[in-house]
């Protein structure tokens, strides 16, 4: 939002710097020209035998010019620019090594917005003619706008009866029941999971069952209730704890066409602590390990509050044998919904190798932090 006036400013000082620095060349011109014309006058008067004093005399140094305000201004912006490059530098730097501690594992979250700060800071270097600078800011926004390139799925044909999903966090305190209604309606999706559910929103869903008649519910008083409704009969379901926080985790199985589906549904706890950052990890372990010892094809969904960046998300993906939906689609961020410019991908929905999935979004404001993600999944055919 500051960025006309980031650009608007930087070239006021360009133009600035470059009226400044042509009158000071003009001042010297005219200097000289007026010292030559004053040896001149000396040296007629010598010639014409007028008494002169013999003391030697030497040519004074030149006045020192004092910047003008502009230019000072323009010095200014560009030493602050200088160090919060730097700046920038060293936290996108911690983000590669997420592994290491925590917290640096939290700030993959957001490459997003340090390939776009990178790039406003190379324009800015631009404007005020710094060109190294200029290319370093560009290094780092590509640097990290390559860790958000993500390729596209191999196309492969699809068969059968589609299924459209759909993972919501309504967020607990959130009341804004008849929006979050009026968006399932409108999707009308055959799978959906509900995470943050607590009584109310128990009582808030019910309008819904009539459509899901299949269901499994655990609410809680915490943030860390969880639903799934289904319009497909749900062959066996239950509810587990994967991982050691004590949190529920649904565990489902429905028939997709002729093929049994599982349905795993999930939301960890939040890194916002060593201790809960161990315990999402463990339980994104246990999520992977459940997933690849089924003998079905696997659909994982929910708030996993984890970025695509982060390399326990990464494991997930590898040692679970799953895709990200996202792939091959746009950024999709999901959290925080409230302030876009922070706003990354935490929501997923996840797929095994004989799936396949032909659409991919995030769905509009329902009152919550989160914004719910869909997916249009289908079978594979062949091998």
């Amino acid at each position: 939002m500051f960025l006309p006036e980031l650009v608007f400013g930087c070239h006021w000082l360009r133009q600035c710097r470059l009226r400044t620095t042509s009158r000071r060349n003009t001042g010297k011109v005219s200097g000289t020209q007026t010292e030559l014309s004053s040896v001149t006058e000396h040296q007629f008067s010598l010639s014409a035998g007028e008494h002169h004093d013999q003391r030697t005399v030497t040519n004074a140094d030149p006045p020192t010019v004092v910047p003008s305000s502009p230019n000072r201004i323009a010095a200014f912006i560009e030493s602050r620019l200088r160090i919060l490059l730097f700046a920038l530098y060293a936290v996108g730097g911690l983000s590669f090594a997420g592994p290491a501690f925590w917290m640096f594992d939290n700030l993959t979250a957001f490459v997003p917005q340090y390939a776009g700060i990178a790039f406003l800071f190379a324009i800015g270097f631009g404007l005020l003619r710094s060109p190294r600078w200029a290319v370093a800011a560009l290094v780092l926004a590509g640097a990290h706008a390559l860790r958000l390139w993500v390729p596209g799925a191999e196309p492969a044909p699809i068969v059968g009866q589609s299924l459209k999903v759909v993972s919501a966090n309504v967020h607990t305190s959130n009341r804004e029941y008849d929006r979050f209604l009026r968006f399932v309606k409108s999707e009308s999706p055959d799978l959906l999971l509900v995470t943050e559910v607590d009584d109310g929103w128990v009582d808030a869903l019910e309008p819904l069952r009539g459509e899901y008649p299949h269901a499994v519910i655990e609410p809680r008083s915490d943030n860390f209730g969880i639903a799934l409704l289904s319009r497909l009969p749900v062959d066996t379901a239950e509810t587990v704890e994967l991982g050691d926080a004590g949190v529920p985790t649904i565990v489902a199985r429905v028939t997709l066409g002729e093929e049994p589906l599982t349905i795993i549904g999930t939301h960890p706890l939040p890194p916002v602590r060593s201790a809960t950052a161990r315990e999402r990890n463990r339980q994104l372990a246990a999520v992977a390990q459940r997933a690849a010892d089924d003998s079905f094809d696997v659909i994982v969904m929910g708030d996993l509050n984890a970025s695509p960046w982060s390399p326990y998300f990464r494991a997930l993906l590898r040692e679970g044998r799953l895709s990200d939906t996202r792939r091959g689609f746009d950024l999709q961020p999901t959290w925080p919904a409230f302030f876009a410019p922070l706003m990354t991908p935490i929501d997923h929905i996840l797929i095994s190798d004989g799936l396949n999935v032909t659409d991919r979004r995030t769905g509009p404001n329902i009152g919550s932090d989160h914004r719910p993600v869909m997916a249009t999944i289908w079978r594979r055919s062949g091998p």
